[in-house]
């Protein structure tokens, strides 16, 4: 595995139990899922600054923009299956509004949290993609990955 894919999930890793914040960017104090991909990859690539302007709710909204996958377009390409080091984006009501790195191949940390509570947790895609408890129905994810060439 590249280097810089150990990197992101070490400092993925380091991010564990960082309370839930909204809009938080500071490890150990808080962050959001937004706020963590932000944060971890700019250990690596040169990112513009993630949008710091949306309320808490912003998903359940029907208008609006697509502001994650806004985000990650210019340095990232979809792909199939998540890959180490790669990040995955998840479905919340009428956005992609959630955010997480990928571990391995089954697993992904993220910032999870709603009224200011929760933290940065290390769960398997599926525990999240399935809902918490929300029975079958799965929240659609999406798999991206670096470009080719940017690190």
């Amino acid at each position: 595995m590249e280097q810089w894919r150990l990197n992101i999930i070490a400092e993925a890793r380091t991010w564990k139990r960082t309370p839930y914040q909204h809009k938080g960017r500071v490890k150990g104090v808080g962050v959001d899922c937004g706020g963590i991909l932000h944060c971890i990859y700019s250990t690596v690539l040169v990112l513009p600054p993630f949008p710091q302007d949306y309320p808490a709710d912003w998903a359940l909204h029907s208008a609006g923009e697509e502001l994650y996958l806004n985000f990650v377009h210019p340095f990232t390409d979809e792909i199939a299956k998540p890959v180490p080091g790669g990040m995955a984006l998840f479905k919340i009501a009428h956005r992609w509004a959630h955010a997480a790195i990928c571990t391995d191949n089954d697993k992904f940390v993220h910032a999870w949290g709603r009224n200011q509570e929760g933290g940065v947790v290390e769960w398997p895609i599926a525990k999240f993609a399935y809902g918490l408890g929300q029975g079958e129905k799965q929240r659609p994810v999406r798999y991206f990955d670096v470009k080719k060439g940017l690190i």
